[in-house]
């Protein structure tokens, strides 16, 4: 099972091959959703879901983001929140990482 993050615990250890997750509150109703930046080379995003606290319409939640480690560094993965269109960020989170063989 993978670790799960969040905003109050961004500083994320982690063996190359192990898989992690990044669970931000969000409410997709709004027009705004998370991205992530990241090194490409460092990680593999292997997944990505939204979680509804309740079965309300344009109730809020989680969106979570699944990544692998591919190789040992340290390094940072940004999530941001904004519009898919726009280039306005509402809000960024810098997780860094620490990858180890």
């Amino acid at each position: 099972m993978s670790k799960i993050y969040s905003e109050n615990n961004s500083q994320i250890k982690i063996k190359v091959g192990e898989s992690f997750k990044i669970s931000l509150e969000s409410n997709l109703t709004t027009g705004y959703s998370w991205t992530a930046e990241y090194d490409l080379s460092l990680f593999s995003q292997i997944g990505s879901s939204f979680e509804s606290a309740s079965n309300a319409v344009g109730a809020g939640g989680k969106e979570v983001f699944e990544f692998q480690a591919k190789k040992a560094e340290d390094t940072t993965i940004t999530m941001k929140l904004k519009r898919p269109s726009a280039s306005e960020v509402l809000k960024t989170l810098p997780f860094n990482v620490q990858i180890s063989e």
